[in-house]
């Protein structure tokens, strides 16, 4: 069986035998100089490592690879988390969790790695810093993009490729824009925005061809005055939901920072 439980903005864990993989966890606080926040609470805390036995980063943004969450964990549980990352020439966010106390692993771009007993993952670097990961358990398979710059079809097609033959039962992937998009008056360049990261979704769903799409990694919000004006044109998830159903055979499944717990049991799922 396998079970993905949404924690907030990018992070999922993935669970299936003994494997509890915790992806990019952001659990609370600012994030880009207290730009960033999140738009709800987790519910995940600091005695929920305990459960955890991986946690993969996908790149070094604070969205995404937060130290301050990483130093939440309880000291006696660090050595018990294998930290995941792709390896890198500077090794520094690998060299930065083995020096807080975890076990650590590089993952070499496209090599499938097992995890545990029918539990492995594939990470693939993605241009200039960013990786994916494939996770494949319980006869399933995820691909999780997170807000890997895939911007149209050939770009899709070639991850497509990456990750061979066999379906994928679910597509996780950012569906609102995450940067500084213009100035205050210039509305219309945030709301092109916002469209392109949609377009990006359908375009990543037409060629991966998943089962189910799960639109994440945009839960936030721009939090600081003087940035507070780049609200004015996200994407709320039900827009990408309309979308992918509209334009692709795949479900959308939207998750809610609220109410944290098991979202989505694969297995109970409408039949794969």
């Amino acid at each position: 069986m396998c079970e993905i439980t949404f924690v907030n903005h990018s992070s999922v864990i993935i669970s299936s035998g003994d494997i509890r993989l915790l992806c990019d966890p952001w659990i609370e606080g600012t994030a880009f100089n207290n730009g960033w926040n999140l738009i709800a609470p987790s519910r995940f805390g600091p005695e929920d490592y305990r459960h955890i036995t991986h946690i993969w980063f996908s790149h070094e943004h604070p969205d995404h690879f937060h130290p301050p969450s990483l130093k939440q964990v309880p000291q006696d549980v660090r050595p018990h988390i294998e930290v995941l990352y792709q390896a890198t020439r500077d090794r520094k966010v690998i060299d930065y969790c083995a020096k807080q106390g975890f076990r650590t692993r590089e993952l070499k771009p496209y090599a499938r790695t097992e995890l545990g007993a029918d539990f492995h993952v594939t990470c693939g670097p993605v241009p200039f810093y960013d990786s994916w990961l494939l996770i494949e358990t319980a006869g399933k398979r995820l691909l999780n993009l997170n807000d890997c710059e895939i911007n149209n079809r050939p770009q899709a097609a070639k991850v497509r490729r990456q990750i061979g033959a066999g379906p994928i039962e679910v597509l996780l992937t950012q569906f609102s824009y995450a940067r500084h998009i213009g100035e205050p008056e210039h509305r219309e360049s945030r709301v092109q925005a916002a469209r392109a990261i949609l377009d990006r979704v359908i375009a990543q769903t037409l060629e991966i061809r998943p089962q189910y799409v799960i639109p994440f990694a945009s839960f936030i919000y721009f939090c600081h005055p003087e940035n507070l004006w780049l609200n004015d044109s996200v994407n709320p998830p039900a827009l990408a939901a309309e979308r992918i159903t509209r334009e692709t055979s795949a479900i959308p499944i939207v998750m809610y920072p609220l109410t944290f717990g098991r979202l989505a049991r694969l297995t109970t799922m409408p039949p794969l």
